[in-house]
């Protein structure tokens, strides 16, 4: 079960109050750790004790606070906002009702791209391809849900949104730094895979099971890559 989904469950369990809890990383796997919502108000907001805390840092690297919202607010509130901040911490808020997913990364944060260990729908080729955008280039893409399917055809996600989202299509051959590249992983016509074009035949992307990486733009990955994109805002 990935992450999304063991927060989703947490948040309907715990309804009509606030869930919480810690996104954490053991070794290469990232998990949730559930804590007890200890605010007198929890149908609007959410405390974390320090004994969770404490148990949360016992079992791994505490990556990301979670926590839900149940009310009509789809954005973050200013607490949440300051929090993240002081603490300098990626804060992740399921809505209830609206079952999606937004995430605030504060202002402070360094937003490591490489060495990521992968986790399918957290930590993934799209994940890092979304953070590129957003801290290079200032440009948000939606965070589209993935499950096994994303690998392996699926919708095939990135076909049916990279036009949306202000990418268009360029020449595979002239390729400039920042360009998308869409790439087929197993020989058929869907878009498995995707990469950023780091200039000098030079590729940063997060492939299945291994650390994100910057390698060589070189036969298989350039004969397998299929499309090749350039967002509006990103010249």
């Amino acid at each position: 079960m990935n992450i999304k989904k063991k927060i989703s469950e947490h948040a309907k369990r715990e309804a009509p109050n606030e869930c919480c809890g810690f996104i954490i990383q053991k070794e290469k796997q990232l998990d949730i750790f559930e804590c007890v919502n200890q605010s007198n108000s929890k149908n609007k907001y959410f405390k974390i004790s320090p004994n969770d805390y404490l148990k949360a840092t016992s079992l791994g690297t505490i990556t990301s606070v979670y926590h839900s919202h149940v009310d009509g607010n789809l954005d973050f509130s200013h607490f949440d906002k300051v929090q993240s901040e002081i603490e300098n911490m990626r804060y992740l808020m399921y809505h209830l009702e609206a079952d999606s997913f937004t995430e605030y990364i504060p202002k402070g944060k360094k937003d490591d791209l490489l060495g990521r260990s992968y986790q399918l729908g957290e930590r993934d080729c799209f994940s890092l391809i979304r953070d590129y955008y957003r801290t290079r280039h200032g440009v948000n893409i939606k965070d589209y849900e993935r499950d096994e399917s994303f690998n392996y055809g699926g919708e095939d996600l990135y076909r049916k949104n990279y036009k949306s989202e202000g990418f268009f299509e360029v020449d595979k051959n002239d390729l400039k730094e920042g360009d998308m590249l869409f790439i087929n992983k197993y020989g058929e016509d869907f878009l498995s895979h995707a990469a950023v074009y780091m200039g000098n035949d030079t590729i940063l992307h997060h492939p299945m099971s291994r650390f994100s990486c910057i390698e060589e733009y070189s036969d298989p990955l350039k004969s397998r890559t299929l499309i090749a994109v350039r967002h509006k805002f990103v010249r």
